[in-house]
């Protein structure tokens, strides 16, 4: 028979309990660091520890102290995701991101090292980071506004980067009318999506993303940029899963001079 979820999340719902779960996702701890690190007397932090044994999330170790269980790491996991959206709170009330695939929605927790700037000119910044800072590639996922804002003629010219561009379907027409040089230099490909839920910009260092509106257009005013690892892995795993989807425009041409992001693979 299933588990009722209602007793382990009234187990849960205790500020201790919750901080142990971040303390031993750390890696396994004796009972003085955990009541140490909580500012309690260790038999109260062995009450907590006992109430997360009997749900099987905690275990004892045979070195002494407690750790995880594998089942419980995966409580940790969700529990870290609860802990960011409410951290976020306003910013996800203002925000739409349930066009985002399922998995992605899940692994929200990456996002919570950057905090968000304020500022079409923060978001701006973010991208001429990401193509400044590019040694071997740079991929947007754009309603094409922020070809608007950068060069990439001329970062073409000076640099062999691999471009990838995903579009929504309705920029078909402005794209063709790009520069020349642009749409048909070897290393730029461009594909298109019926519509771009986000905005992402990355390379193979750092990453940022802007999502839409309740309803509403991307909002380039409140973007997300940084270079920590799960952060970048969140955009470029996502940006992957978007661009495997839809055909390549027509004249779309692979780079057999770039052979692609190897730092972050």
């Amino acid at each position: 028979m299933a588990e009722d979820p209602a007793a382990l999340f009234f187990e849960l719902a205790h500020a201790h309990r919750l901080r142990i779960l971040q303390f031993l996702a750390e890696g396994p701890q004796p009972l003085k660091i955990i009541s140490s690190r909580l500012g309690i007397l260790p038999p109260e932090a062995l009450r907590h520890l006992q109430r997360l044994i009997r749900q099987r999330v905690v275990e004892r170790i045979p070195a002494g102290g407690f750790a995880l269980t594998g089942y419980g790491q995966l409580v940790a996991e969700g529990v870290g995701s609860f802990a960011f959206l409410s951290r976020r709170r306003e910013f996800f009330l203002e925000h739409d991101l349930a066009g985002l695939p399922p998995a992605f929605l899940h692994r929200l927790a990456e996002l919570s090292g950057p905090d968000p700037g304020e500022g079409v000119s923060v978001t701006l910044r973010h991208v001429e980071e990401v193509l400044t800072g590019a040694e071997e590639y740079v991929w947007f996922l754009t309603d094409q506004a922020i070809l608007k804002w950068v060069d990439l003629t001329r970062e073409l010219r000076e640099r062999a980067l691999q471009v990838r561009v995903i579009f929504p379907a309705s920029e078909r027409r402005s794209v063709e009318q790009l520069p020349d040089r642009l749409r048909e230099a070897r290393n730029v490909e461009f594909r298109y999506l019926p519509t771009v839920p986000l905005a992402l910009a990355l390379n193979e260092r750092m990453a940022g993303v802007a999502f839409r509106l309740p309803h509403g257009d991307i909002d380039y005013s409140h973007g997300v940029g940084g270079d920590q690892e799960p952060f970048h892995r969140w955009c470029l795993d996502l940006f992957r899963y978007y661009w495997e989807r839809p055909r390549p425009s027509s004249w779309s041409v692979a780079s057999p001079a770039v052979s692609g992001p190897s730092r972050r693979d």
